[in-house]
């Protein structure tokens, strides 16, 4: 959490600053106030941190710098929009989108935005249905403002790309569809993969997988009477949790269903982990080439040369492909009956209806 002061702004010059500058990022909005949160910030800052929704520090100077939301959303109404897409990597949980940002991320030729919080608390309030959300104009309204303030360029050479949470699978379309020649790459892992990461983490990613759940349920209540169904059933707790995880990964997939009838494929690209690890060069290329990315092959080998021997999530941590099989390896043995029945449950249940 972040623990700052706020500066409220009394010129319309330093407010319009705040707008438009890349150096002013957009961190919230204060439904209580009416106001957008901005914090002052730097490229490396941004880049070097695995996720820019606060858990660690952004701001260069302790002060959440605050605009009218009125006088933002006047602004961005009367102000020329970017002739640039919007470019995301959505993703489900766990699959690699981390380290996909991270080797994007190539000063003077693209820069990446990680999981901005603006995004996830756009998704809280959809979810909640506040005002905010149920005025759909002026939803609509906002996402695009939100949007056209990560459009904002480091440098003319550097195009944006934004990887959301996956918390903001919930309203992928909504996004998607906030400009014509939006673009996506939809990243993810299969259920074998999914399962085996969830429970690798132990109990914290357990529970932030049902959290998730619950979050975007609110947004897919066709899978209600499953879950219901799960969670009244008098199934063990590791199969009880392993059934709801699999649950979460089939809404995700039914997002990234939406947005391929929704999108031409000519600007959107499925893509799974294990391509992403183990053909690594070509399957970059093809992502560098459907998000619109002017990126040479040798620009991506330093890149990936980079960042594939650390850990996407922790800086400065060596990063093992042998040690992380030895994990997966033995999770996968710990509860091999309890996945496979999951996972049979799972296909019958998601793939054959």
């Amino acid at each position: 959490m972040i623990n700052q002061y706020n500066r409220v702004l009394s010129a319309a010059s330093q407010r319009q600053e705040i707008l438009e500058s890349t150096a002013y990022m957009l961190h919230s909005i204060d439904v209580k106030k009416s106001t957008f949160d901005f914090l002052q910030t730097t490229r490396e800052t941004l880049s070097d941190t695995s996720f820019i929704d606060g858990r660690s520090p952004l701001s260069v100077d302790e002060t959440v710098w605050q605009v009218p939301f009125d006088e933002a959303m006047a602004w961005h109404a009367r102000t020329p929009k970017t002739e640039q897409p919007n470019r995301f990597v959505f993703h489900t949980s766990f699959c690699g989108s981390t380290l996909l940002a991270r080797v994007l991320d190539i000063e003077g030729k693209a820069f990446s935005y990680k999981e901005p919080n603006i995004l996830l608390q756009l998704a809280q309030i959809k979810a909640k249905e506040t005002q905010l959300y149920c005025n759909r104009s002026q939803w609509r309204k906002l996402i695009g403002f939100v949007l056209d303030q990560f459009k904002n360029q480091w440098n003319t050479s550097e195009p944006t790309i934004i990887k959301p949470s996956n918390w903001v699978n919930s309203m992928l379309t909504e996004l998607m569809l906030d400009n014509d020649e939006s673009r996506a790459v939809l990243l993810s892992s299969t259920p074998e993969e999914y399962l085996t990461a969830v429970f690798r983490g132990g109990s914290e990613r357990v529970q932030y997988t049902y959290s998730l759940l619950r979050h975007l349920s609110t947004a897919f209540p066709e899978y209600a009477g499953t879950i219901s169904e799960v969670e009244d059933s008098q199934a063990q707790t590791v199969d009880l949790f392993m059934r709801l995880s699999l649950i979460a990964y089939a809404i995700q997939q039914r997002a990234f269903c939406r947005i391929r009838s929704l999108v031409d494929s000519a600007h959107r690209l499925d893509c799974r982990y294990n391509e992403l690890i183990n053909d690594t060069p070509q399957c970059l290329e093809k992502i560098a080439q459907r998000l619109d990315l002017k990126l040479s092959p040798i620009a991506l080998d330093r890149s990936i040369e980079d960042n594939f021997k650390y850990h996407s999530k922790v800086n400065n941590r060596q990063f093992s492909a042998s040690e992380r099989d030895a994990v997966n390896a033995e999770v996968y043995s710990q509860y091999q009956s309890s996945f496979d029945a999951a996972l049979d449950w799972y296909r019958a249940k998601f793939e054959h209806s």
